[in-house]
């Protein structure tokens, strides 16, 4: 069943400070990163990336990215680690590379933290935490009308979550306005076809966090649609995309302005 939340509601949730690397198994990461020796965790994680039987484990990269986002969010960390955000997301796409494949196939031993995806699943929290604030700076440059910088800031989040279709829709819309075109035709066929495919599971509700980019993004390409003096364009593509997300009250008010 599809979640009817407002979109002033969805911007005023508020996420509990994700903790550590949930279903870790580094004991010493997991007790620096407890006692907030952020920088001695930071330390430990990037030995272990650099030793050739730890390289492809997902959890130091994660603990890595933690870190970071936890240094942007902290006014005096900001001039030692002034890429911190930057960083963060850098080492969440490189954890999520990682935690795609299935690890240590050959070890009859092998761990449940070795199997494909458990990463991700487990640390849907931290990922969350780290899109908002990556939307916050992308959305800056949106409202500036500074498309360029928005789509690159946007596709940063596409790098570790590929497949979230409100933020394909709002990057595709902004290469449009950016006179990227080639760029924007991929993006919206991409967003466009997981907009219909998520949406024809009836239980799929999408994200709450990146449900505001789906409405901004829709309202920006329709918008540089008519302004292109496409008006028929605009409708054409609300229409295609309508019946998968006619439960959202932005979309359904947006479809009205265009009739």
């Amino acid at each position: 069943m599809k979640k009817f939340i407002s979109t002033a509601l969805i911007i005023a949730i508020s996420f509990v400070g994700f903790s550590q690397v949930n279903g870790g198994k580094y004991d010493k990461l997991f007790d620096e990163f407890l006692m907030e020796d952020f920088e001695g965790c930071l330390k430990q994680s990037f030995k272990l990336i650099d030793k050739e039987e730890s390289r492809n484990e997902p959890e130091p990269y994660l603990y890595v990215a933690m870190i970071y986002l936890k240094f942007a969010d902290l006014p005096e960390m900001a001039e030692t680690y002034p890429n911190a955000l930057k960083e963060s997301q850098k080492y969440a796409a490189k954890a999520v590379k990682k935690d795609q494949k299935a690890r240590n196939a050959k070890d009859e031993n092998r761990a449940e933290q070795d199997d494909e995806g458990y990463y991700w699943e487990k640390n849907k929290e931290f990922f969350d935490q780290l899109k908002r604030s990556s939307m916050d700076e992308a959305d800056y440059y949106f409202n500036e009308d500074n498309f360029s910088k928005a789509a690159s800031s946007y596709s940063k989040i596409l790098k570790w979550d590929s497949e979230d279709e409100n933020i394909l829709m709002i990057t595709a819309a902004c290469y449009y306005l950016s006179k990227n075109t080639g760029q924007g035709k991929i993006t919206l066929e991409q967003a466009i076809k997981l907009i219909k495919d998520n949406y024809s599971d009836e239980d799929y509700d999408g994200s709450e966090v990146s449900m505001p980019a789906l409405e901004d993004g829709v309202r920006a390409y329709t918008n540089y649609l008519i302004d292109s003096g496409d008006k028929e364009g605009a409708k054409a593509f609300m229409n295609e995309i309508y019946e998968s997300l006619s439960w959202n009250e932005s979309i359904r008010s947006q479809k009205r302005n265009l009739e």
